[in-house]
Formats: structure tokens, sequence, C-alpha cells
């Protein structure tokens, strides 16, 4: 789902980038780890509750290095995919390369590093609820990433999506959602979770309503930002 979110958003925002096909696919990994909390703000809120920190930052490069290399094949394969079967085919390919000989591939590569710096591997976690400020204050202020890639996003596509501006909105919502896995992994969970169906729908689907309050506030942003005054 993620990976078909990106070739969508990819289709519509390659149309207002220029320039080599590496500077395409750096912009397309900035937006995607960015928007995840996987450049920045995932590792480092791990490593801060953990103290773990070259340990986290390093082991989190395995996930960075594979998604800089999904970027490079998702910005050569979308401009062949102009159909929806065709992109839903492209995106199960690319994320089978992915989860299934790319990750294996760096993760093996990264063995020996991985393994010479096992003894900085966390212990415990610190960090425990209820979270006081000294948590919840890092956790706000480093959720700019994702703000700063979603407000990229907005202005690379909103011009690409639908002039009903109710139905714009609505495609930006979902296009977020899906890139960032939200779109029907709460709904999964639910589903397989050891738990009463409500309450796992409600611990995992907090990140969707994240999600769509993240879209709906960038889209309402941007609009009041780019609108023309008297």
């Amino acid at each position: 789902m993620a990976t078909l979110g990106l070739i969508v958003f990819w289709q519509l925002a390659s149309q207002n980038i220029h320039g080599l096909f590496v500077k395409k696919s750096a912009v397309l990994f900035l937006f995607s780890t960015m928007l995840t909390e996987t450049l920045f703000r995932g590792p480092f809120m791990d490593a801060y509750c953990t103290t773990a920190w070259a340990f986290i930052f390093v082991a989190n490069s395995q996930k960075v290095l594979t998604m800089a290399i999904a970027s490079l094949m998702i910005v050569a394969a979308t401009p062949k995919l102009p159909l929806v079967w065709q992109k839903l085919a492209g995106a199960i390919v690319i994320t089978s390369l992915t989860a299934f000989a790319i990750g294996p591939l760096i993760g093996k590569g990264m063995a020996p590093v991985m393994a010479a710096i096992a003894h900085l591997a966390p212990q415990g976690e610190w960090c425990t609820l209820p979270y006081g400020p000294n948590v919840l204050i890092p956790a706000y202020l480093t959720f700019l990433e994702p703000v700063l890639a979603c407000l990229a996003g907005a202005t690379l596509i909103w011009d690409r999506l639908s002039p009903s501006r109710g139905l714009r909105f609505a495609q930006f919502t979902v296009l977020i959602l899906a890139i960032k896995n939200q779109l029907v992994t709460p709904l999964v969970y639910a589903v397989l979770a050891k738990m009463p169906f409500l309450s796992a729908l409600t611990s995992d689907g907090q990140f969707a309503l994240e999600a769509v309050a993240l879209a709906l506030l960038t889209g309402i942003a941007w609009e009041w930002s780019t609108a023309r005054r008297p």
C-alpha cells in the first residue's frame, strides 16, 4: 500500500520536478523517509528512550538504504505505469524486491558492523507511561519532520489533484494515509490482534487519525498560504 501510494504521488509530483534522475530520486527519498519518520524522528526517539544512540542510528541505516533503493526503482518505473493495474503490479514487484531481496542483502552486508556494535544494543527503555514533559517535548518537536514532508508533498501535487475542493482534500488525505501505511493497517491489526476488536482498532487507529489530521491541516495551511488576497 505504501509503495502504491508513492507511485501515485510520484506520478503527480514528477511533473513539477525537473533535473537529473538522481535529483528526482533524492526528492522522493527525502519525502518518503521524512513523512514516515524514518530518517530522523523514529530512530531519534528510540535512541532517546534507550540511550543506545550509536546502535539505533546504525541499525536504522539499513532501513534508510533500503528506502533509498526503493525510491530509485519507483522513479524509474512510474513513467512506465500509466494504468491503475500497472501501478498495482509495479507496487507488488517493487515491494517484493525490497522486502525479500534488497533488504536482506543490505542486512547481510551490514551484519559484521552490527555484530561489532552489538555491545551497544539497548538494554532497556526508560520512557514509560504516562509520559511526562521530558518525553513529550522532544516527541512533539521532532514531529516537525513529517510536517515538513507533508507540506513539501502538498507543494508538489496540490495543483495536480481534483479541482473540487472536497475531493482534493480527500485525495491528499488518502494518499498520505497510504504512504504512512495507515490506510488499512488499523483494521488488519484489529482483526489479528489478541484483544477485543474495538480496543485493538483504537490502539492502532490513533496513528491513522494522526495522519488524517496531518493531511487535512497541511491542506488547509497550504490553501490559506497560497490564497490570493485583495
